[in-house]
Order: structure tokens, then sequence, then C-alpha cells
């Protein structure tokens, strides 16, 4: 029988502000590693950060709520690359509704939990997501 292992890695970050929308993400140094110029929609912006995920090249995944995307930070950089969702709220093959739940495999694909009721899978690229549970 194999056993499968999970290792999971912990970045201790804390989330700061005073309402839904101007929430930011910070390194428990201090340090804005995302979304430091205010809320917003912005590629430098977030807007209501609720999961993150991280891959073996250090990029940061992060779960941009309000904005209905998953934003993509590589490090070091000053903004985010949308990679999945972006397209409005919504429930078609392209939308997120209030994005709130993200893991990521060994090949890069995204899975997203959503306010539709749903998982969706995002491959590395892909500009539609699948529902797989």
């Amino acid at each position: 029988m194999k056993k499968l292992i999970l290792l999971v890695l912990f970045i201790p970050l804390v989330f700061s502000g005073n309402s839904k929308k101007d929430k930011k993400i910070y390194k428990c140094e201090g340090i804005t590693v995302a979304g430091g110029s205010g809320p917003g929609s912005a590629a430098d912006q977030l807007k209501y950060p609720t999961g993150i995920a991280l891959d073996a090249s250090g990029n940061i995944y992060i779960t941009d709520d309000t904005n209905h995307r998953i934003q993509k930070w590589a490090p070091g950089a000053t903004e985010g690359v949308t990679v999945a969702g972006g397209n409005g709220q919504g429930s078609a093959a392209s939308q997120l509704n209030d994005a709130t739940g993200i893991t990521l495999d060994a090949s890069r694909n995204l899975y997203v939990a959503d306010y539709n009721h749903r998982i969706q899978k995002w491959a590395p690229g892909a500009t539609e997501g699948v529902t797989v549970a």
C-alpha cells in the first residue's frame, strides 16, 4: 500500500485593514508583498484577499475575492497578473464569484473554490476553468 505524504509549508502572513475593502497582505515582519497601493482592481491592488497558495518558484497566488480573480505575484513583483477569473462576477467557465479558497498542485494547476458552490481547475495559461467538484 502506498502512503500519501502531504507537506504543508506555512508562511506567516497577516491581513491588515479596517474593512473588507482595504485589506493588504503582509509578512509578519511588516513588509508588503502584494496589494500595497490601496484597495482596488488595478494590477497592483487587491480587494478583500481571502486565500493564498505558493508554488515551488516562490510565486504567490492570491484569491482576490471582490475582484473575482486570482492574482499571481512573482517574487519581487510590483503588480500581479490575473491567472484565473477577472471577467466580472459570474458562473461562466471564465468567471469566478467571490473566490475564497485556493490550492495548487505540482503541475501548477489551480483549484479555486467560489460562491458558485464549485471547485474549478485552472491549468497554467487557461482562459477558462473546468468544474471538477
